[in-house]
Formats: C-alpha cells, structure tokens, sequence
C-alpha cells in the first residue's frame, strides 16, 4: 500500500493503523473528524520539542518588488520534512499577512485544510513561475515542474488578485532564503 504524505514524499507503509498512527501524529484532528478517536495517537514528548525546535523563529517579509506591493509582513519558514509535511493542516484562519514558506518544495496539497489559499511558486530566482488563486480545501495536488520551482508561498486567499500579482513577477524576501 503507498500512503502519501506530501506531494513530493510517499511512504510504504505495511499496516493501515500505522498510517493513521502517523497521520494522527502529524496533524490535528478535530472532534468532528471520522478519525477523532485515533487522535490519542501522539508523538513522544521528546518528539514534539524537537519539531517545536524546528520552526523558523524569524519572521520573513515578502515584497512583489514588480508591483510594489507587499505580499506578508509576517511569513514563516518551513524547512523540515514535518513541518513541510504540516504546512496550514488544521488552522481556522490566516490572519491578515500571514504567509508560510515551503522550502524547497515545488507542489502543493490542501487535504485536511480548512481555509482556501492563494499559492505561488517560485524559482532560485525569487521570480512567480506558477500561482494558484484561491486554491479550496481537499484539492490533491498543484504545482509546476521540478526543475522550475524551488518553494512555495501559502497565503490568505485573495491575496493574489488584491496586489494584482502575475506569472515572472519579482518578490524580495526580507532577510533572503539561505541554500
């Protein structure tokens, strides 16, 4: 059985309860969710601070240099295989300049989301290769070709169309993606 976990990682897994463990572990499930009884299924202690310990405590600004428009005054990194494999999962609501940064990553998914999101994909350049407005909840895969994007920014649906931002604009991100 191939269970996928993101769009770029699949894992074999040999048992159903050992992917719906894993799953339980990795997001949160609500009391409305089919799976709520799984979700005393959690990770060790040790675990959770380590991938409490992974988040990117700098705030990052993106800036669509192209139109002059900003896009986050306040966005967060996503570096790691568990806070990639996270992202929005589970979240009401993204507050007004808000935005998350999958890095490396060049496709998406919104299983388990609750709120629509506008998505852009960008390349080494920092130039938009690809975006997404509005993408729904439960969609299964967006993005654009390996060798084109190298991460993705997840932001408040309307977004996009609000700062008028286009396929080979230039964003600038402040401070700059290290790798």
């Amino acid at each position: 059985m191939l269970f996928f976990i993101d769009t770029t990682y699949a894992v074999s897994v040999f048992s159903w309860g050992r992917a719906v463990r894993f799953i339980a572990s990795v997001r949160h499930l609500t009391a409305a969710s089919p799976l709520s009884a799984l979700a005393r299924h959690r990770v060790s202690p040790v675990i959770e601070s380590r991938y409490e310990a992974m988040a990117e405590a700098a705030t990052i600004r993106i800036m669509n240099q192209t139109r002059g428009q900003p896009l986050a005054t306040q966005a967060e990194l996503a570096r790691s295989f568990m806070a990639r494999g996270r992202g929005l999962m589970g979240r009401r609501s993204l507050p007004a300049g808000y935005a998350l940064i999958i890095y490396p990553e060049w496709s998406i998914h919104t299983f388990f989301m609750r709120v629509a999101i506008d998505v852009l994909f960008v390349d080494r350049a920092n130039r938009v290769v690809g975006l997404r407005h509005a993408m729904p909840p439960s969609r299964p895969f967006a993005g654009v070709a390996p060798w084109r994007g190298h991460y993705v920014i997840e932001i408040p649906a309307g977004v996009l169309a609000a700062t008028g931002t286009a396929i080979g604009d230039q964003l600038v991100l402040d401070p700059p993606l290290g790798g």
